[in-house]
């Protein structure tokens, strides 16, 4: 199926019209109907917002990096969060990452995380995840406590999400784990935008929500830390869109500026400061 089909049936699963749709994601309805009907392909961006509008999955969107956890000599176990990706998104990545510093650390030097790795290394770190942000017998009880064990529906599913702090996607597939809900239930209820429902139900949204597009700069990272991400972008590890994912900026960034060579007539400073000591030698 084209992106233009999937986006026209992904709008018309939420009954909204393309007036709507527009309005929401604030361009004008020419656009989107370009869009749908596979005039123009919308940007990364654009597809973050549609995706918001439904669920994360709905429409069809690139590889994303979501994290990154490598060695550093000095620091040791370094982890790397894509912040232009959902709180509760962040938050999975950042328990999948401990995982791979806890287990893996040791076995490579670099480990990376994206939605549709499935080396058996990142299947145990999505379990391990899970386990760690919502323990079964924790689920058990709130859901006991809540009377919700065997009458859950959507909002219920969202404020237990929101309960756990994990996204409500995330959430669905720990309740059918738990045998609470079915695959029906789980496919059926994955349709549904949890943006949408919070707004409805007045729940805080921040965990559902993409981030704004902060201007973030690679001048706030440590040198080693960039250097590495440069090193692995070189030796196609991870491509530079990856890495403008992580950083939060746009590609042309990583080309101009994290995989510019140095300018020769700059002093190249050392992140370990062996250059402050050797210069206070002998004062």
């Amino acid at each position: 199926m084209k992106l233009g089909q999937k986006l026209k049936e992904s709008r018309k699963m939420l009954n909204w019209s393309q007036e709507q749709v527009a309005k929401a994601i604030k361009i004008n309805r020419e656009l989107l109907s370009m869009w749908e009907n596979d005039y123009i392909k919308p940007s990364l961006p654009n597809l973050e917002k549609l995706a918001a509008i439904t669920c994360d999955g709905v429409y069809e969107k690139p590889r994303v990096l979501s994290g990154l956890t490598f060695n550093h000599p000095l620091l040791g176990s370094v982890v790397l969060v894509n912040n232009n990706t959902t709180l509760g998104r962040q938050i999975f990545t950042l328990a999948h990452e401990l995982c791979h510093v806890i287990y893996h650390s040791y076995e490579t030097n670099s480990s990376l995380n994206q939605k549709d790795n499935t080396s058996p290394e990142e299947l145990f770190a999505n379990k391990f995840a899970a386990n760690f942000l919502v323990p079964n017998h924790c689920l058990k009880d709130f859901l006991l406590a809540k009377h919700w064990n065997t009458n859950l529906d959507p909002e219920r599913v969202l404020l237990t999400a929101y309960f756990f702090r994990v996204s409500y996607q995330f959430m669905l597939v720990r309740l059918q784990q738990g045998d609470f809900i079915n695959q029906e239930q789980r496919l059926e209820w994955e349709k549904l935008s949890a943006v949408s429902m919070a707004q409805k139900y007045q729940i805080p949204t921040e965990l559902w929500r993409l981030p704004a597009n902060d201007q973030n700069i690679l001048g706030k990272y440590p040198v080693s830390v960039l250097n590495k991400i440069k090193g692995l972008v070189e030796l196609d590890f991870i491509s530079k869109s990856q890495a403008a994912d992580l950083f939060n900026v746009t590609i042309d960034t990583i080309k101009n500026k994290l995989m510019a060579k140095p300018d020769k007539d700059k002093k190249n400073f050392d992140e370990n400061f062996d250059w402050l000591f050797n210069s206070k030698r002998g004062n």
